[in-house]
């Protein structure tokens, strides 16, 4: 068996344009552009480093159901080459979430994330609701970004697990995580 390591890249800039087309002037125009983030994550379990990644596209939820995810082991997601493995077949095991992007990708509903609250759900998640006005619609994204050397924790049996509903319509809905296996230097192995 070999040695899994990871290099990932997170990139967040904006652009905007704005134009006020005056009368007797032409036209003023304000540019706006602005790199956020440019960081490479390195391989490890520490600052700035990352050594797994999981995405599962396209997940289907039918008006007024549910879909779980388990962030530590996600037993329950099959992303080709059976349930809780990665796209290299091996075991995908989180301790920690250095970033997480949750999508509503398509369809005529809303996503909620955690507007009911499953056992040993998530804890630094936010809800996003219906009731409360901020459910991704259509092409809405969440993310949360934390590449300290202590991320978002994610514990077995405790803290682990991620419950997304379908408001009104189908949602089709992605998930991309970055993290670390392991949340302890002196422990760390592959």
């Amino acid at each position: 068996m070999g040695t899994r390591s990871a290099e990932s890249w997170f990139r967040l800039s904006l652009k905007a344009s704005i134009y006020n087309e005056l009368d007797a002037c032409g036209i003023a125009e304000f540019q706006a552009v602005k790199l956020l983030l440019n960081e490479l994550l390195d391989d490890g379990i520490d600052v700035s480093q990352s050594n797994r990644a999981m995405v599962s596209l396209n997940r289907e939820i039918a008006p007024g159901n549910t879909d779980e995810v388990d962030l530590y082991d996600w037993e329950n997601v099959d992303i080709g080459l059976g349930l809780g493995k990665d796209a290299l077949g091996q075991n995908a095991i989180f301790e920690e979430v250095i970033l997480i992007v949750i999508r509503n990708a398509s369809g005529g509903g809303l996503l909620e994330v955690l507007s009911s609250i499953p056992s040993e759900d998530i804890e630094w998640c936010p809800h996003l609701t219906q009731s409360a006005g901020n459910a991704l619609k259509t092409g809405g994204i969440l993310c949360l970004y934390q590449p300290a050397a202590d991320g978002l924790d994610v514990e077995d049996g405790v803290s682990h697990r991620l419950r997304v509903s379908a408001v009104d319509d189908f949602v089709y809905w992605d998930i991309f995580v970055l993290g670390r296996h392991d949340d302890e230097e002196s422990s760390s192995s592959s």
